[in-house]
């Protein structure tokens, strides 16, 4: 099946966050570069406008909205245990622009990088947002948002995490210099993910081979190499819980300076989903591992990171 419909069907058979009955849940609109858009936020249950909570900016997969991505992830109740606000930007069309104005891409002419930062601005405005501890995660599609993120303002953010993506060709030519500002990274991904694949994603036109993705290694040294960190690094395996044959979960933690820091999670054997959670068909997916919840291992991973937006 081509990664587009896959990306369709997978679409059609996550569960939908029924979010309009719950006062818990704020569906704003937005009005951006003469488009009108759209974001929700999930304020958890001990929720008090006297004390500033933790943000963690959620982006959702192709065709998908926040709501079905957070029910996926089961995102909200895991605030709700840890006291975090979780905003779900929308996408134009389902798709985020993380190719803006690269040269020989075609794209929208928005730019999603100005969206959700102004979003993340008018959400910390309007509500008790810790600024020192804003976060920003994705899968998939969102995950390539997530990168294209950190590499243009990683100053306004704590640290990110990006799941079942890899950096995406062209990435150099957007980021930042390397060294001036730091962009804690945590990977996470299958490697037999026929959607983003673990050796990168090609295409081919008139006989002319464009690698679209790179293999999730040189994502990985991409953002050692951002952050200033060593090119040695420590790997080790989580134990099997009997949970999840035909995969395991190697985990490399990158030697780095003490404010910042890289992480990759491979899911041997996993393919393209987010560990610790079922909703997705196997014969669609691939296997899911379960020694591991995502959830808390990104939570784990920002913890460690706080940031003044600008410092």
């Amino acid at each position: 099946m081509k990664p587009v419909l896959l990306l369709l069907v997978l679409a059609l058979l996550l569960p939908t966050m029924a979010h309009a009955q719950d006062s818990q849940f704020i569906t704003e609109t937005f009005q951006q570069d003469d488009l009108e858009r759209e974001y929700t936020l999930y304020l958890p249950d001990d929720y008090d406008p006297e004390e500033p909570l933790p943000m963690v900016v959620t982006l959702h997969g192709r065709f998908q909205t926040g709501a079905e991505m957070g029910s996926y992830m089961d995102l909200h109740n895991f605030a709700n245990a840890n006291d975090f606000i979780v905003l779900y930007p929308q996408a134009l069309d389902g798709e985020w622009n993380f190719l803006h104005g690269i040269e020989g891409t075609t794209t929208g002419e928005h730019s999603d990088v100005d969206f959700i930062n102004s979003v993340v601005d008018e959400v910390t405005e309007d509500y008790n947002v810790d600024v020192t501890r804003r976060y920003v995660m994705g899968m998939s599609n969102g995950g390539l948002m997530v990168q294209r993120i950190a590499c243009e303002t990683p100053e306004r953010y704590a640290a990110f995490a990006s799941v079942a993506s890899s950096a995406f060709n062209g990435m150099q030519f957007v980021c930042m210099e390397g060294g001036q500002q730091t962009a804690p990274m945590l990977l996470m991904h299958g490697t037999d993910d026929t959607n983003i694949p673990w050796d990168g994603l090609t295409s081919t036109a008139s006989g002319q081979t464009v690698q679209l993705t790179l293999p999730v290694p040189e994502a990985l040294g991409f953002w050692a190499a951002f952050n200033g960190c060593n090119p040695s690094s420590d790997s080790s395996m989580f134990p099997s819980l009997g949970l999840s044959p035909g995969t395991e979960v190697r985990m490399l933690v990158v030697d780095c300076p003490e404010n910042t820091g890289v992480s990759l999670y491979a899911i041997v054997g996993g393919g393209h989903n987010y560990p610790g959670h079922d909703g997705l068909p196997v014969q669609l997916a691939g296997l899911v591992n379960k020694d591991i919840d995502a959830n808390r291992e990104i939570w784990a991973f920002f913890q460690r990171f706080t940031r003044v937006a600008g410092v």
